[in-house]
């Protein structure tokens, strides 16, 4: 007979059939129970707070960006022993995925448009593109605030930083939405996202 007090081992497997299904269910668990989730199968940790995600991602010195940051199912089957692999440098990685020095190198060469007062001196570009916006999302009466308008407003400020057409904001979105689109069967990027 088996005590109803006791309750069953708590298992994480971010591939699982559960986990994929419903994964909010399985957060707070992790969150507050394992900190640091051992992953036998993928000789791997999942980190599952806030702040310990943020000093993960601080760490260059422990922790490593150079193989992404969501693996498909195979890849983690392999398990690493040693250094991380050499950073992919022709042609050139997403600079994302490299480690300092060289990812600090491509953030201080990037760096000039995106800083405070440059992106200020574009207040007036900015606010017209959120208020034409806006206005086409109200028109219609209904509409996705992360589909019909926050994806545009990001993708079109970073257009003008970068001096691109805003006219081209909507194919921009639509080849990201393709990259981090996933099937619900089956693990890691579409056909249509390669």
């Amino acid at each position: 007979m088996t005590d109803p007090q006791l309750k069953p081992a708590f298992r994480y497997d971010p591939y699982s059939d559960e986990a994929r299904r419903d994964p909010q269910s399985l957060y707070p668990v992790l969150r507050e129970e394992h900190r640091a989730y051992f992953m036998p199968e993928y000789d791997a940790y999942a980190i599952s707070r806030y702040d310990d995600v943020w000093n993960a991602f601080m760490d260059a010195k422990n922790f490593t960006e150079s193989e992404g940051q969501v693996f498909p199912r195979s890849q983690m089957l392999v398990h690493h022993r040693g250094d991380p692999p050499k950073p992919k440098l022709d042609p050139k990685s997403m600079f994302l995925f490299l480690d300092p020095p060289i990812h600090s190198q491509f953030r201080m060469a990037l760096a000039s448009p995106f800083m405070k007062g440059n992106v200020g001196k574009l207040t007036p570009q900015i606010t017209t593109l959120i208020r034409d916006q806006l206005d086409k999302c109200i028109a219609r009466g209904r509409f996705d605030l992360n589909g019909d308008f926050a994806s545009y407003i990001s993708v079109g400020a970073t257009a003008i930083l970068m001096g691109l057409p805003v006219e081209d904001s909507g194919a921009i979105i639509d080849l990201v939405n393709r990259m981090v689109a996933r099937d619900p069967v089956n693990p890691g990027p579409t056909a249509d996202g390669i």
